[in-house]
C-alpha cells in the first residue's frame, strides 16, 4: 500500500513526465475548444419562434443575383421586399410601412460632395409603452443592395432576411420600447440609405441602433464594434446562446487596419446636436477572399443556412433586449467606451474601460507590494536535510530531496537530533549558509545569479528577434501564404516560439553547474510577472491616452501570473517552514526520474565511494571535465566498472510538497492562454485575405507572430521539466511547416485571390453619337501577380501595350486597348448610341451650372481638374422639364473641407434623369474657368442579370472575359461604384 501511496505521489511531483503530459493536455485543449467553438454552431430544433425555412426562402430571392443600386435587379429585389414586408403587417395596427420616395440629402464625403435620392423602405412598429413611442426606441438597419459584382448573400442578403423575421416576430411579441426598421439602398456606393433615413421624421424616434452588415463572406456573425458598453449589455443574456465580439475588432476598424465602412458610423454621428445614436455593428468577417464576388453566394458562402441562423438568433436576442431592457440604453446617462469579449462563444463579458482602467491601476500597484512582502519573509532552514557523505556518483545521476511524512530511520544511520542538537546545528547550518554565499559572491555567484534572472529576458528578445527573422523569411520567400494556410503560419510561429523558449531557458550557467528546477521555477514566474507588469503599464497608457479597450488580455495576463506567483511564493514559504517540522529521506535517481536506491544502501552500485561534494567544496581540480574518479577495489567494486566525469554530475532540487506546480500550471497559462488564442483566430480570420485589398502584410504576419509567441511564453516557468522527445516532436513540426510555408502556392479555389476590374471609355462629349475615342480595360491587384499570372489570360490583353503601374496601397493597376466595347440597353430594349449628354455655362466668375444626364443609369459624376469647388447646390427638376434651385437639406455635420472639393457623385432615383448642379469656387485673381470630366457609372451585365425579368440591361463584354478566363485560384471584383466609366471632358 505503501508503494502504491508513494508512486502515486511521485507521478504528481514536479518532474518531467508529469509535468509533460499535463501542459500537453493543458495546450490541447484550449486549442481544441477555440477550434471547435470556432465554426458556425449546429442549428437547434427549436427555433424560437423565427422561421428559418421562410427566411432562407427570402435570401434565394434576394440573393438570386447581382443587384446594385444602379440595376434594374435592385429593383425586383426592393419589390419583393416591400411585397413580404406588407403581407407580414396585414391586420396589425401597430406596425407601419413607409415606402419612402421623397426623401433627399447632401453632404461631403472626405474630398467629394455627394447627392443622393433615396428609395428606403421603413417599418415602425409601436411599443407598449407610450413613453417610448416617439422616443427611446432602437433601430435595426441592414441594405438591400449589392455590388455589381456579387450577389450578396452575406453582404447583406442575410441582413435583410434576418429582418423580415424579426418583423413578424414583432407582430406577435409586443415589447416596451419601439422599433424602427430601415432597409435601406445604396449602402455599398458610399452609405447613401444610412444618410437619407434622417431626412425621414421616424428618425427622431430611436436612441439606439443594431446595424446588420457583411464585411466578409461568411462564418458566425461578429459583434464587429459598439459605441459604448449600454448596447453591447444586449447580448449578454441568455437569449444569446452563442455571442460572439471582441473589442479589438472595433480597435482595428477605428484606426483603418480594416479598409471598409458601414453605416454605423453614420448613425453614431447623426446631424450632429445631439442626434446621433449609441449602439452596435454585427457583421460577418470570415472569408475575405470571396467578399464582392460572386462567391458571396448561397452556396459559395462560408456556413451557409447555419450562418443565417447564427444571424437571426443574435438579432432576436440581442433586438429583445434592446426593446425591453432599460440598461441596454444610454438614457441621459454618460455614454462609456466598452471592453466585451467571448469566451468559447459561451460566455461573454462586457465592462466599461473606465473600470478596466481603474482595476488595471490597481494591479500596478497592489500586485508588487504583495509579491515584495511575500519575498522578503523569513526563510527557515531545516537543519536535518545535509548531503549525504554515503550518496554514490554513478553515470548523471541526480541528487532529488522530497519530504517523506515517515518516521525517522531507527537502523542508527539517521538518530533524531534533541532539541539543544537542533539549535546548534541551525546555528551551524546559518553560519555555514553565510560562509558559502560569501565564497559564491567572491567567485562566481552574482555572474550565476544574474544569468539565472537574465536568461528569461535572452529568451524573450531572442524570441522576438527570431519571430521577426521567420516573418522576414515569409515576406521574401512566399508574403501571401497566410491568405491561403494561415494555420500553417500559426504552427511554424507557435513551434518557433517553443524551440526559443526551451533552448534559451535550459541552457546552464556552466556545463557542470548544479541546477535548481523549483528555484528556478520561481524566478522564471516572477520574470514572467515582470514582463506582464510591463505590458499592463504600457497598455493601461494606451487605454487612457486612446481610448483601446483591447488591451484587456495583458489584465489578464498579469492578474493570473500575479496569482501563480503568489502560490509559488506561498509554496516557498510554506516548504521551508514544512522541512523543520518533516522528517526527510535521501534518494538518488538517475536521469529519468528513476530512483536507484536509498543512498544508505546503494554503495554497492556505485564506482566510488566518494562523499559528493557541493559546489563550493570541491577542489579545484576536481572541476576539469576530463578528470576520472577511480578508488582502490573492494567486495563491493561490481565486476564491470563505468568510468564517470565528475562534472556530468548535477544536482536538483525538487520541491517536496505535491500539487503545488499543478495549481501554478492552471493558474498562469489556461485562461491567458484561452483569451490570446482566441484573439489569434480572431485576428487571421479578419486579415490574412485583406491583403488583396492592400492591408500591410507586416501587420498580418507581425500579429500572428506576436500573438503567437504570447500564447506559448507562459509555459516558461515549467519549460525545465519538458521532456526532450516533446521538443523533439515539435523542432520537426517547425521545420516541415516553416518549409511547406516558402514554397506552396498562396492561392486556391477556396481562397482566390481578388482582382479589380474597371473598364473606361472616353467619348465625345460634342458628337451627338458620342464618338469613341479609346477604351481601356484596367485589371488592379497585388504587384507579384497581376500582371504575368492574372492579365496575361485574357485574349484581349494579347495583341495590344499592357501598361502597369503602381496602385497604392501595395498594388498595381494594369491597363490596355481593347475593342470588346460596353453597351447601354435603352429603357426600349433597344441599343442606345449616345451614353451621356452634358451642358455647361458661366454663370458668374466664380460659379457655373453643369447638368449632366446618362442613358440607362442612376448615376453620374462631375469631376473637377484645373481647381477646387468650395460649394454646390443640386436644382430640382420640375414638370415641364426645367431645372430649378431646391431646397434639399444640406447635412452641415459634414462640411466642405477648407481645400474644397474635387468631385460631384450624383445619384438619381430614377433612370435617364438630368440632374442639375451649380458649383462655386473661391476667388483667386484668376480669369481661368473650370475645367474637368463628366462621367456616368454602368455595372450591368449579361451574366449577372441572366434569369431576370428584364431586358433592359447592358452588356460588358470585356467583364464577361475576365469572369470566364480568370485563372480558377483567382476572382474578380468591382474597383469602383461602375464597372464602366464613360466619360468626356468639358470647360466653362
Amino acid at each position: 500500500m505503501s508503494n502504491l501511496v508513494s508512486s502515486f505521489l511521485n507521478s504528481l511531483s514536479f518532474r518531467k513526465t508529469p509535468t509533460s503530459i499535463l501542459l500537453i493536455v493543458v495546450y490541447a485543449t484550449i486549442f481544441i475548444g477555440v477550434l471547435v467553438s470556432d465554426p458556425v454552431q449546429d442549428i437547434p430544433l427549436d427555433t424560437l419562434g423565427l422561421d428559418l425555412d421562410e427566411a432562407f426562402r427570402d435570401l434565394h430571392q434576394i440573393a438570386a443575383r447581382p443587384h446594385a443600386f444602379n440595376s434594374h435587379a435592385n429593383d425586383v429585389v426592393r419589390a419583393h421586399i416591400l411585397s413580404r414586408l406588407q403581407s407580414i403587417s396585414n391586420g396589425f395596427s401597430h406596425i407601419q410601412i413607409a415606402d419612402d420616395l421623397v426623401s433627399n440629402a447632401t453632404w461631403v464625403s472626405a474630398t467629394h460632395g455627394v447627392s443622393f435620392e433615396g428609395n428606403n423602405i421603413l417599418v415602425k412598429i409601436e411599443g407598449t409603452e407610450p413613453e417610448f413611442r416617439n422616443a427611446g426606441g432602437v433601430l435595426f438597419s441592414a441594405h438591400f443592395d449589392s455590388v455589381s459584382t456579387a450577389p450578396g448573400v452575406t453582404d447583406d442578403g442575410i441582413g435583410i432576411a434576418t429582418l423580415l423575421q424579426m418583423v413578424k416576430y414583432l407582430t406577435t411579441h409586443r415589447t416596451r420600447r419601439t422599433a424602427i426598421f430601415n432597409i435601406n439602398n445604396g449602402e455599398e456606393d458610399g452609405l447613401n440609405g444610412a444618410h437619407v433615413f434622417f431626412q425621414h421624421p421616424w428618425s427622431r424616434i430611436p436612441d439606439t441602433f443594431l446595424n446588420l452588415e457583411g464585411a466578409s463572406a461568411g462564418g458566425r456573425p461578429l459583434l464587429f464594434r459598439a459605441t459604448s458598453a449600454a448596447p453591447v449589455l444586449s447580448f449578454r443574456n441568455k437569449d444569446v446562446s452563442h455571442p460572439h465580439g471582441n473589442v479589438l475588432s472595433a480597435d482595428a476598424f477605428a484606426r483603418g487596419v480594416i479598409s471598409s465602412g458601414t453605416d454605423f458610423s453614420v448613425y453614431m454621428l447623426g446631424l450632429g446636436s445631439g442626434t446621433g445614436m449609441e449602439g452596435m455593428d454585427l457583421a460577418f468577417y470570415q472569408g475575405r477572399s470571396k467578399y464582392h464576388t460572386k462567391y458571396d453566394s448561397i452556396p459559395g458562402a462560408n456556413g451557409g443556412k447555419q450562418s443565417l441562423w447564427a444571424m437571426m438568433e443574435s438579432v432576436r436576442g440581442a433586438g429583445m433586449s434592446l426593446l425591453n431592457d432599460d440598461k441596454t440604453h444610454v438614457g441621459d446617462g454618460e455614454a462609456k467606451g466598452p471592453v466585451y469579449f467571448d469566451v468559447f462563444g459561451t460566455a461573454f463579458l462586457v465592462f466599461t474601460q473606465q473600470s478596466l482602467y481603474i482595476f488595471n491601476i490597481v494591479m500596478l500597484v497592489v500586485g508588487p507590494l504583495v509579491l515584495l512582502v511575500l519575498h522578503h519573509l523569513p526563510r527557515l532552514h531545516n537543519p536535518d536535510i545535509k548531503p549525504s557523505t554515503n550518496a554514490p556518483a554513478t553515470g548523471v545521476a541526480r541528487i532529488r530531496i522530497f519530504l517523506s511524512n515517515g518516521r525517522h530511520r531507527t537502523d542508527g544511520a539517521l538518530p533524531p537530533p534533541s532539541s539543544w542538537a537542533r539549535f546548534k546545528e541551525m546555528r551551524w547550518t546559518k553560519l555555514q549558509w553565510w560562509k558559502s554565499t560569501w565564497a559564491r559572491t567572491r567567485s562566481v555567484g552574482w555572474t550565476r545569479r544574474s544569468w539565472r534572472w537574465g536568461k528569461f529576458w535572452l529568451a524573450f528578445i531572442l524570441g522576438l528577434l527570431l519571430q521577426v527573422i521567420l516573418v522576414l523569411t515569409f515576406l521574401s520567400a512566399n508574403p501571401f501564404i497566410v491568405y491561403s494556410q494561415p494555420f500553417m503560419v500559426l504552427v511554424s510561429n507557435l513551434t518557433l516560439a517553443y524551440l526559443t523558449i526551451i533552448f534559451v531557458l535550459h541552457l546552464p550557467f556552466s556545463p557542470g553547474g548544479p541546477r535548481f528546477p523549483d528555484q528556478q521555477k520561481l524566478t522564471m514566474l516572477l520574470q514572467t510577472y515582470i514582463l506582464s507588469w510591463i505590458l499592463l503599464l504600457i497598455g493601461t497608457i494606451v487605454l487612457k491616452g486612446l481610448q483601446i479597450g483591447g488591451v484587456y488580455f495583458l489584465s489578464a495576463w498579469n492578474i493570473f501570473m500575479f496569482l501563480g506567483c503568489v502560490v509559488a511564493s506561498v509554496e516557498r514559504i510554506f516548504m521551508k517552514r514544512n522541512v523543520r517540522s518533516s522528517k526527510a529521506k535521501l534518494v538518488v535517481e538517475d536521469e529519468d526520474g528513476h530512483p536507484l536506491s536509498d543512498p544508505l544502501e546503494a554503495q554497492q552500485g556505485g564506482t566510488s565511494s566518494g562523499a559528493i561534494p557541493s559546489q563550493e567544496e570541491r577542489p579545484p581540480d576536481t572541476a576539469k571535465p576530463t578528470s576520472r574518479v577511480t578508488t582502490k577495489p573492494d567486495e563491493r567494486t561490481p565486476l564491470m566498472t563505468v568510468p564517470r566525469r565528475r562534472n556530468s554530475l548535477y544536482y536538483e532540487e525538487v520541491s517536496g510538497a505535491v500539487g503545488w506546480w499543478i495549481l501554478q500550471i492552471l493558474l498562469v497559462i489556461p485562461i491567458p492562454t484561452i483569451l490570446f488564442s482566441h484573439i489569434l483566430i480572431l485576428f487571421m480570420a479578419a486579415l490574412n485575405q485583406t491583403l488583396a485589398d492592400g492591408s500591410s502584410p507586416v501587420i498580418v504576419y507581425g500579429g500572428a507572430a506576436m500573438f503567437s509567441f504570447l500564447i506559448v511564453l507562459p509555459l516558461a516557468p515549467f519549460s525545465f521539466k519538458i521532456h526532450r522527445w516533446v521538443t523533439s516532436v515539435i523542432l520537426l513540426i517547425f521545420f516541415v511547416t516553416t518549409v511547406y510555408n516558402w514554397a506552396a502556392f498562396p492561392f486556391s479555389q477556396d481562397a482566390p485571390l481578388k482582382v479589380f476590374f474597371q473598364q473606361k471609355v472616353l467619348v465625345n462629349l460634342t458628337s451627338p453619337a458620342n464618338q469613341v475615342i479609346q477604351t481601356l480595360t484596367t485589371l488592379t491587384g497585388v504587384t507579384n501577380y497581376i500582371e504575368g499570372s492574372i492579365v496575361a489570360h485574357l485574349p484581349s490583353s494579347w495583341s495590344t501595350q499592357v501598361a502597369c503601374s503602381p496602385f497604392p496601397p501595395r498594388r498595381a493597376m494594369c491597363a490596355w486597348e481593347t475593342n470588346l466595347l460596353p453597351s447601354p440597353i435603352s429603357l426600349n430594349g433597344t441599343t442606345s448610341v449616345q451614353w451621356l449628354s452634358m451642358n455647361a455655362t458661366r454663370v458668374s466668375p466664380t460659379s457655373a451650372l453643369i447638368s449632366v444626364k446618362g442613358t440607362n443609369t442612376r448615376s453620374c459624376r462631375i469631376y473637377f481638374d484645373n481647381r477646387n469647388i468650395a460649394s454646390f447646390d443640386v436644382y430640382e427638376n420640375v414638370a415641364n422639364g426645367e431645372a430649378v434651385p431646391s431646397s434639399r437639406p444640406r447635412q452641415e455635420v459634414y462640411p466642405v473641407p477648407p481645400e474644397g472639393l474635387n468631385s460631384l457623385w450624383l445619384w438619381s432615383r430614377t433612370r435617364d434623369e438630368r440632374t442639375t448642379v451649380e458649383v462655386g469656387w473661391k476667388e483667386d485673381g484668376s480669369s481661368l474657368g473650370l475645367s474637368g470630366r463628366v462621367a456616368c457609372e454602368y455595372a450591368e451585365y449579361e451574366s449577372g442579370t441572366a434569369g431576370s425579368e428584364t431586358n433592359s440591361s447592358g452588356t460588358i463584354p470585356a467583364f464577361e472575359e475576365v469572369l470566364i478566363y480568370l485563372p480558377k485560384w483567382s476572382a474578380a471584383s468591382k474597383l469602383s461604384d461602375g464597372l464602366v466609366e464613360v466619360w468626356g471632358t468639358f470647360t466653362v
